[in-house]
């Protein structure tokens, strides 16, 4: 199967379905899956998922929001807070606030 093909045709070409846009970790390659109808992937990578539903749930997943696992936005918020001080300390002792990487 091409990577390219944007669309499956199954059952002898009378059945044609977008192809799920998922990519493999492991070897690159992307999902030989059909994707939901309406979705860009299939079940398997999340295309059943429905998000959450209620008002708590939406407000439990925008407090704790995270960015790989590892960032929450209170730490996004501190780093900040503390790049701005760095910068600032920087233009005080009159040194460049980022080192050029030598190449």
């Amino acid at each position: 199967m091409d990577e390219k093909e944007a669309n499956l045709i199954i059952a002898g070409g009378r059945i044609r379905c977008p192809r799920c846009q998922a990519r493999s970790k492991r070897h690159g390659g992307q999902c030989g899956a059909p994707a939901i109808q309406g979705k860009r992937v299939c079940r398997n990578h999340g295309g059943l998922s429905r998000g959450p539903t209620t008002a708590a749930g939406r407000q439990r997943c925008a407090e704790v929001r995270t960015t790989h696992g590892q960032q929450t936005r209170a730490k996004r918020q501190r780093a900040s807070e503390l790049s701005t001080l760095f910068k600032l300390y920087a233009a005080i002792l009159e040194i460049p606030y980022r080192m050029e990487s030598p190449k």
